[in-house]
């Protein structure tokens, strides 16, 4: 009897043990996925004026056409204040974007209302764009020419995040009169037929 006790004492340890390694295993592989994220943040060279520090950079560097190309940018405030108040249009964010052929263009187009939004240092304000569409080159002098079949056909693109800003609210007295405008590094990415 008591060898049978012992026997069942080591068979639920076992399977304690098992559960508890599987547990450890499954969160080391969600937490791969989230260091990987941190580690591509963190290889991007960040552009600092002022107070204000931009981080621009995508998910991935190679997509198949059909994926969604998504960029990441990042707006953190860096100086001595409890919070600063920003505005902005639509979003602080926008972008260039270039093919290698020179076969598309593209246009980055956003309302202009003017947004207030508040930076607290530590707190990046963070969107993902993914919003981008090419249209064909047809070597006409229209501006915008047919758009493509898919957002981001085969190719090779260069792209480049920037900021512009103003500090300070509507109605008050903007510390700087002139925009804040940081141009983020110029990213390359990869879209396979």
């Amino acid at each position: 009897m008591e060898r049978m006790h012992s026997a069942m004492k080591r068979k639920s340890k076992g399977l304690i043990m098992g559960v508890l390694l599987l547990v450890i295993a499954m969160q080391l592989a969600g937490c791969s996925e989230v260091l990987q994220a941190m580690n591509k943040r963190e290889s991007v060279s960040p552009v600092q004026a002022s107070d204000f520090v931009h981080r621009f950079y995508l998910e991935r560097d190679d997509y198949k056409e059909g994926d969604q190309v998504t960029f990441i940018s990042e707006l953190e405030y860096v100086g001595d204040r409890k919070s600063v108040t920003i505005n902005h249009a639509m979003s602080p964010f926008y972008y260039g974007i270039q093919e290698s052929t020179g076969k598309y263009t593209f246009m980055f187009v956003m309302p202009q209302p003017l947004i207030h939004t508040t930076l607290y240092p530590g707190k990046p304000l963070i969107e993902k764009y993914s919003n981008g569409w090419a249209y064909l080159n047809d070597g006409s002098d229209t501006i915008i020419g047919k758009p493509a079949d898919i957002p981001f056909p085969a190719g090779n693109y260069t792209v480049v995040g920037s900021t512009d800003f103003n500090v300070g609210e509507f109605g008050e007295e903007n510390e700087n009169k002139e925009p804040m405008e940081l141009t983020g590094k110029e990213v390359a990415f990869s879209v396979a037929p």
